[in-house]
């Protein structure tokens, strides 16, 4: 336990700004000095790249390898364990866990098969699916047992965006068995989503490349007021792809995004993602819809907090 939670800390402190301070106080206090990699200073200088994971995929791509096909929308492998384990470049073990998905490939909690109760459906990446963490020890686990007049459904997808939610969403496989007896969906944000659902120049570069580009690139078609998938950032932007290929490869692009900011039309594509799986949630699963932000402050938060607000979308603000 304690394991998991300090690999829970760790990521949510490898911010470049935190990354120091944050080992430095995890090396000497407490308990967590006892789980603490021996090459702690490798640790501080690499940051996750310190770290190998014992399967063959990297971290953020376990999900495309052993849990999910995509034809064109996410398709998920049902009663799928998964061992995962994360260990530093000395071997040192960070994490040794199993992840236990149901007969509709959602990781498994508990209360979730009573048709007259209302729902609670939790939507988002590896935080919500409980990244390194067992079964017992996730948010939507505890959730579960805290709330057992609720069916409580953890659908985290790793390494997701909003564009693999409503990929999710649109397929409805894993959601065809809820009930329609009303309730809450739940999306948990993180500030990446943002990057994985409009995929800009960072997106080519070693860190995103293998894995962002394979995702859907959705686009709002303002004419009919609709947002539509056009195929993957991979093949449906070929002139733009070639272009920032390029750039990503010549050291001169490095430290240079494009947009150099998160821009306004970043922030109203994702509004626009969000609100259809808010359409979806109320249509599909008769439930009210909220963006929940993840714990950890984020330099854009306020403008997506506004955002929010304009687009009447309620949020939990849990950033701080």
């Amino acid at each position: 336990m304690l394991k998991s939670i300090f690999f829970t800390i760790l990521i949510l402190n490898f911010h470049p700004l935190k990354a120091e301070q944050t080992l430095k106080y995890l090396a000497t206090s407490g308990p967590w000095k006892d789980y603490i990699p021996d090459n702690y200073n490798l640790v501080n200088k690499l940051g996750p790249a310190a770290f190998t994971f014992s399967t063959d995929a990297p971290a953020e791509d376990i999900s495309d390898k052993m849990l999910i096909t995509r034809d064109p929308y996410l398709v998920f492998k049902p009663n799928t364990t998964i061992a995962a384990r994360r260990i530093t470049k000395s071997g040192i073990n960070i994490y040794n866990v199993k992840y236990t998905f149901d007969a509709k490939s959602r990781r498994f909690t508990k209360h979730n098969t009573s048709a007259s109760k209302k729902n609670l459906i939790l939507l988002g990446c590896s935080f919500t699916l409980g990244s390194g963490l067992n079964d017992l020890e996730t948010f939507p686990f505890y959730l579960s047992e805290l709330r057992p007049n609720y069916n409580v459904f953890n659908l985290g997808i790793y390494g997701a965006g909003a564009n693999d939610i409503l990929d999710d969403l649109n397929s409805f496989k894993r959601f065809e068995d809820i009930s329609k007896a009303g309730g809450i969906v739940l999306y948990t944000g993180i500030y990446d989503h943002i990057e994985r659902s409009t995929c800009t120049l960072n997106c080519y570069r070693p860190t995103y490349k293998g894995w962002v580009l394979k995702k859907s690139n959705y686009v709002y078609d303002e004419k009919n007021q609709q947002i539509n998938r056009i195929g993957s950032f991979e093949d449906s932007r070929p002139v733009k792809g070639l272009i920032f290929n390029l750039m990503a490869n010549i050291s001169l692009f490095d430290k240079v995004n494009i947009p150099r900011e998160l821009s306004d039309s970043q922030i109203d594509l994702y509004m626009k993602m969000l609100l259809e799986i808010k359409k979806i949630s109320k249509e599909n699963l008769n439930s009210d819809f909220y963006f929940t932000f993840y714990p950890g402050g984020y330099e854009y938060w306020e403008k997506i907090k506004a955002a929010l607000t304009k687009n009447n979308i309620k949020y939990l603000d849990l950033s701080d």
